[in-house]
């Protein structure tokens, strides 16, 4: 649940703070290498009917949160299947 966590903080701070630090990751860095996890991980937790959906209301919550946010800010990028 925790890199559930981290996941959708990296997204959503992509594009705040100032990018005069040379050891800040660059936005498009961040994009490569998170989106792409986080939506393998939704596809996977989505599609697993065998799963019971309701188990953990926490990890529920945060799976979906995570899924709109997705799909809000990286429609373009994320194909949808």
């Amino acid at each position: 649940m925790c890199a559930l966590h981290g996941m959708f903080y990296l997204l959503q701070s992509e594009g705040g703070g100032s990018s005069s630090s040379s050891s800040r990751v660059s936005e498009e860095e961040i994009r490569h290498s998170v989106l792409p996890m986080a939506t393998d991980y939704l596809h996977t937790y989505l599609q697993d009917t065998t799963s019971p959906v309701g188990q953990c209301e926490q990890h529920a919550a945060a799976v979906w949160a995570l899924a709109f946010y997705v799909l809000e800010n990286f429609e373009h990028e994320v194909q949808v299947s």
